[in-house]
């Protein structure tokens, strides 16, 4: 086997020569690097992307039917409030309906948010971006917390059904409840068109209406006489 010896390197300008060739190489190495971790990050912004607004979509959903719910909830807080009145006068509730005391809350999601951000796929998003992102989802936590408090508040005004008598504690604690709903519904009501407003400005529209959520919640009870307690 014929082994080629190193040819000596005569002067500065040959061995700038060889040294250019060697830094150019490495250059080159580093920048086809570069170019395959940018391309791999643009893919998984592009997917985390997609997936995000999938998310989005489906909370404001939930969002635009609160909206829509409304005026239900307000006549059926309207309603507990002349039955509160009643049971405080010595009156009972009787025929109510289980579904007047459904709770407005439904499932919402966030893992996709989580999940980004374990990924650290959301430090490639444009900064403008993740930032109009942090704010969707940093109201939509706060909001969470909302409606899980109004659902507890709800489940304590269920015990109206319940028979018997109301004592004058069992009144004024279900009336502290009546108030967190409202004041929660206030809050849902209002942050909820933010949060459609802000999945606008992110190119985001909402799923379609949840139609039998709507009408469960909206269905009109029968009337509810007050009976005298004996």
């Amino acid at each position: 086997m014929e082994v080629h010896k190193p040819k000596p390197v005569h002067g500065w300008r040959e061995f700038a020569k060889e040294v250019g060739i060697i830094v150019l190489g490495v250059l080159i190495a580093l920048a086809a690097e570069q170019t395959v971790e940018m391309l791999r990050w643009r893919g998984a912004v592009g997917a985390g992307r997609t997936a995000l607004h999938r998310e989005i979509a489906f909370d404001d959903g939930y969002f635009r039917d609160r909206i829509t719910l409304a005026p239900c909830i307000d006549r059926r807080i309207a309603a507990v409030t002349v039955m509160l009145d009643g049971a405080a006068a010595g009156k009972q509730p009787s025929g109510l309906s289980t579904p007047s005391f459904i709770g407005p809350g439904r499932l919402t999601l966030q893992a996709q948010w989580t999940a980004e951000q374990a990924s650290q796929t959301l430090t490639h998003f444009p900064r403008a971006e993740r930032a109009q992102l942090g704010v969707w989802y940093d109201q939509f936590q706060s909001m969470r917390v909302w409606i899980e408090s109004e659902e507890q508040a709800w489940a304590h005004l269920g015990t109206l059904t319940s028979k018997g008598p109301l004592n004058p504690q069992d009144v004024a604690l279900l009336r502290q409840d009546l108030q967190t709903a409202r004041y929660l519904e206030y809050l849902v009501s209002l942050n909820a068109q933010r949060e459609l407003d802000r999945g606008q400005e992110l190119g985001v529209a909402p799923d379609p209406p949840h139609q039998a959520f709507i009408d469960a919640i909206c269905k009109a009870p029968p009337e509810q006489p007050l009976s005298e307690t004996p």
